[in-house]
């Protein structure tokens, strides 16, 4: 069936939005892997996980996700075969303001669901200097403040909190979480996920967990292979998935940058099924 796409099973996993329009409308109109961030006719954006759509409510919460670059364009018929799953908030490591309050939002949260992350006020502009010098503040709305559960304030540093994306001099680049540091392997991975302006110097250094490789929903090359970097498994490090030939990156993901990657930065994501469909 044109437009098939190969999950790890005879048809794909999809939930359908409505029982009448069923799981076929992915088996015609194409299966986009977790991890995608698509747009329907409609103009509405969303992020694929878990085999749902997440909506995302404003072009500021994209922004901070995306420069829109490798956003993949869908009918409106493939939107209405993935389930609603919960809006998407904004990435951790950014400041927000609303009703006169700063916060921060890290990548705590009750199901480790980096999309929603904790948010944190920032009680005095001593504690925001202290903690986020020159980091640029964007006002939102209540109701894109409120996509994010609010847990304790942050009243100065140290220590940073989790979310914070950080340099020790002459040393690396680091995000915080889980009260560790992670580091960012490279320049191309920063990029992925528009850190540059949310850089700050580190005040410690906590234990080293696990790396941190390309954002999910980016293309990748390596060795003469395409992958697509989904958000399953560890956020930080997702599963990449080998795009299996040019006939499946150009009806999946038509237009979409492809990033250079080392074999260092590509190993550094585990790899999961082939992604793969016979035509579109």
């Amino acid at each position: 069936m044109d437009g098939w796409v190969n999950f790890d099973g005879s048809t794909c996993p999809q939930s359908p939005g409505n029982p009448e329009i069923g799981s076929v409308l992915c088996g015609v109109y194409g299966c986009h892997p977790n991890g995608a961030l698509v747009q329907a006719q409609s103009g509405a954006v969303y992020v694929l996980q878990n085999n749902q759509k997440r909506w995302i409510p404003s072009p500021l919460v994209l922004n901070t996700w995306s420069d829109s670059s490798d956003v993949i364009p869908i009918t409106d018929d493939e939107a209405k075969a993935y389930v609603d799953g919960p809006q998407t908030g904004f990435r951790p490591g950014k400041l927000i303001s609303n009703g006169g309050a700063v916060y921060f939002i890290t990548n705590d949260s009750f199901s480790s669901d980096w999309y929603r992350g904790y948010k944190r006020w920032v009680t005095s502009p001593t504690a925001l200097s202290q903690c986020f010098p020159n980091l640029p503040v964007t006002a939102v709305d209540t109701s894109l403040a409120n996509l994010h559960t609010t847990a304790q304030s942050i009243t100065g540093c140290p220590p940073n909190p989790n979310g914070t994306v950080g340099y020790v001099p002459n040393v690396a680049v680091y995000l915080l979480h889980q009260n560790q540091k992670r580091w960012v392997i490279s320049q191309a991975v920063q990029n992925s996920w528009f850190f540059g302006p949310d850089l700050i110097q580190l005040y410690c250094c906590p234990s080293q967990a696990s790396n941190i490789g390309f954002r999910p929903g980016r293309l990748i090359s390596s060795d003469g292979a395409v992958y697509f970097v989904t958000n399953e498994g560890d956020f930080g490090r997702a599963t990449k998935r080998h795009v299996a030939d040019p006939i499946t990156l150009a009806c999946l993901f038509p237009g979409e940058p492809i990033i250079p990657a080392t074999t260092f930065e590509a190993n550094n994501h585990p790899t999961g099924t082939p992604i793969q469909i016979p035509a579109c």
